[in-house]
This record gives C-alpha cells, structure tokens and sequence, in this order.
C-alpha cells in the first residue's frame, strides 16, 4: 500500500508544533494515523442511521475510527458542521483496500461484461415481444414482458 509521505510529513509537523513533543514522537503518531484502517459505510445504512442534514455534512469526509469491538466499529466524522459519531456493525462497511481491490482492470471488465449481457438479453426480449405484437417498450420489466409473452404463446 503507498502512503502520501508528503501529508505524513504535514501531520508530524502540524502535531509537533501544536503539542511541542519531539519530532520522533510526532513522526510516530502521523504513521500510526496514516496506518489505520479508512472505511467506508455502506449507502442503506447512512440511509437508515443518519438524518438528511447529517449525510449531506458527511459527504466527502472520511471517517475515523475511535473504538473497535469484534462486532462493530465508533466511527467519527469532523464536518464544518460539526462533530459526528456512530457505532456501525462491521458488516455495514467497506475498508479502503477491500475496495481498491474491488476496482482492479479485470474486475471492472468483468463486471461491464456482465452488464452488456445482461442488456443484450433484455433487448432480445424486447424485440420478442414486438415480433409477437406486444407494444413493448424498453423500460418494461423483464417480469411483465414474459407474462405478456405467455399470454400470447399460449
């Protein structure tokens, strides 16, 4: 994993000159802060745990892990507005490697892949549909466009 060695560095003097501690000390804490994990909340959680006006001051803020139990994790967000925390179960959440691992080249194609199929086999059906006199239309669903093409098979 790379880290910004220039904003590690920014940190360590940021914290040295604010806490007047040795630059070793404020070396140590700007490593240990750019080590921890970065997470990432999945969106139906933020829906179902946050208030509008609190997701939209958290939009582009990273959280911050404060505690960890085996289950869940306190996460803090500094917004302008303010300072947020939630507990969150670990399942809600992502870490910033599981996704950079997520979004490799051959997954992507992958998934495009499977996309494009999916979209042929919906427009086949759809074309189905208009050769058999069913007014189809792309936007139907895939559920309606087979009843309609049972209906008319049998």
């Amino acid at each position: 994993m790379k880290y910004d060695l220039s904003n590690i560095m920014t940190n360590a003097w940021r914290t040295r000159r604010m806490t007047g501690c040795t630059m070793s000390e404020a070396l140590h804490q700007s490593w240990a802060e750019a080590k921890k994990p970065s997470y990432s909340v999945n969106g139906w959680f933020m829906s179902r745990s946050f208030t509008d006006s609190e997701r939209l001051a958290i939009i582009g803020v990273s959280p911050v892990s404060l505690r960890e139990t085996e289950k869940a994790v306190q996460l803090s967000w500094d917004t302008s507005y303010g300072k947020i925390v939630r507990w969150a179960p670990k399942s809600c959440l992502e870490t910033a490697e599981g996704l950079e691992s997520e979004n490799t080249a051959e997954k992507c194609a992958q998934r495009l892949e499977v996309i494009k199929v999916r979209q042929n086999s919906y427009e086949s059906l759809v074309s189905e549909c208009r050769a058999h006199g069913i007014p189809a239309r792309k936007g139907w669903r895939v559920a309606t466009m087979k009843q309609k093409l049972a209906e008319v098979v049998a």
